[in-house]
């Protein structure tokens, strides 16, 4: 990290915290340590930016495993969230414990943080009970939209506990657009491929990558929150191969399949 120690280093997500057009790295770890953020300054040079993104303060610690990047409210900002679960007994406290469960000791309750759009987060953990209250020994983070509404859900996993799913039910959400990416002539999922969308002025980059998290396959298609803009103006694509597209846009609040070689080359 910055200070020059070695982490842990369990879950991680990617994605572009600050809408600079670059992709970032978040990074979960022990307890003991503090989950790293890595912005991407330069292309391909990342620095870690924990402290001024405010992730050095949350609510309280934990050893981080499944972690995701998502845009939860649609305001256009990317947010996180982590479960946790420690690997080890904590150095104090056992005498209390009795003759409890043996993975009591273990268990961490879950966290939220909310992006202000700049990179910068602030712990909603406290304003989110089903998914921060109860204490378990967590592990994956998996985040889709698993009824097609449009906004994010979240599957955790857990040692010695049952699989939980959250529903995504944020009251006040903005415009969205879901994109799934396609090579018809591999037949599959165009991984790698990155996608921007562009609307009032602004520029949402997504990479189409499922396996990010812990342990975790994630819904393989790009979502974006659009905040107040309901219109989208235009859709741009590198695929995997280095060819480069752009596709129309349009209406918001809708899910698109972009097919490579449908759309106009640039």
């Amino acid at each position: 990290n910055r200070m020059g120690q070695a982490e842990a280093g369990m879950g991680i997500a990617i994605g572009d915290v600050d809408g600079d057009g670059l992709f970032d790295v978040f990074v979960t770890h022990l307890v003991e340590e503090t989950h790293t953020l890595w912005k991407q300054g330069q292309r391909g040079l990342f620095k870690d930016r924990t402290v001024a993104s405010g992730l050095t303060s949350p609510h309280w610690r934990g050893t981080g495993f499944g972690t995701v990047l998502a845009d939860f409210d649609h305001d256009g900002a990317l947010d996180a969230a982590v479960v946790n679960g420690r690997v080890s007994e904590p150095r104090t406290g056992l005498e209390s414990m009795g003759d409890a469960d043996f993975w009591q000791v273990y268990q961490e309750r879950n966290q939220l943080f909310k992006n202000n759009g700049q990179g910068e987060f602030r712990d909603v953990s406290t304003a989110n009970p089903a998914f921060s209250r109860d204490a378990g020994v967590y592990r994956g983070l998996l985040c889709g939209d698993l009824d097609n509404d449009g906004s994010l859900d979240l599957i955790v996993t857990a040692v010695a506990g049952p699989t939980r799913v959250y529903r995504n039910t944020v009251g006040s959400r903005g415009h969205w657009i879901g994109l799934r990416l396609v090579d018809p002539g591999l037949h599959r999922d165009a991984y790698g491929a990155e996608v921007a969308v562009e609307a009032a002025g602004r520029r949402w980059t997504r990479y189409i990558n499922p396996g990010y998290s812990y342990l975790c396959s994630n819904d393989p298609r790009a979502h974006i929150g659009l905040g107040s803009v309901a219109t989208i103006d235009r859709i741009s694509v590198l695929w995997p191969d280095g060819s480069r597209e752009e596709f129309p846009g349009g209406q918001a609040d809708r899910y698109l399949t972009l097919r490579k070689g449908e759309g106009q080359q640039r």
